[in-house]
């Protein structure tokens, strides 16, 4: 009985070790919206989707060129494969309002930072 208690608890640390081995670490997230975010932009909203591996933002900006910058900081991210951008509108105090697609590159968020 004790034996089985020991395979039982083996197996247990087997699956937890397979577990936290394949945790995708959301660290990675906020750290590229924290190093890369230009001063004159703030968001909105963001949504990860872990099965494309996107990440999606909405935000103001406080023109098109701090607009273009915000891009530019993402497509620099070693982590960023591809950036797509959409949702362009002014609201009433000239603030350039947007979406921000960025698909990450594979395996980036099951590493640890």
């Amino acid at each position: 009985k004790v034996l089985d208690k020991i395979i039982e608890l083996g197996s247990r640390l087997k699956n937890a070790q397979l577990v936290l081995s394949a945790h995708t670490f959301s660290q990675h997230v906020f750290s590229l919206l924290e190093k890369d975010t230009h001063p004159q932009v703030y968001f909105t909203n963001f949504t990860y989707a872990a099965q494309t591996n996107k990440l999606t933002v909405a935000g103001k900006a406080a023109n098109y060129g701090v607009l273009a910058r915000q891009i530019a900081f993402f497509e620099g991210n070693p982590i960023v494969d591809m950036v797509e951008f959409g949702g362009l509108s002014i609201d009433d105090k000239k603030h350039v309002n947007f979406s921000i697609t960025l698909s990450l590159k594979p395996g980036t968020l099951s590493t640890r930072p």
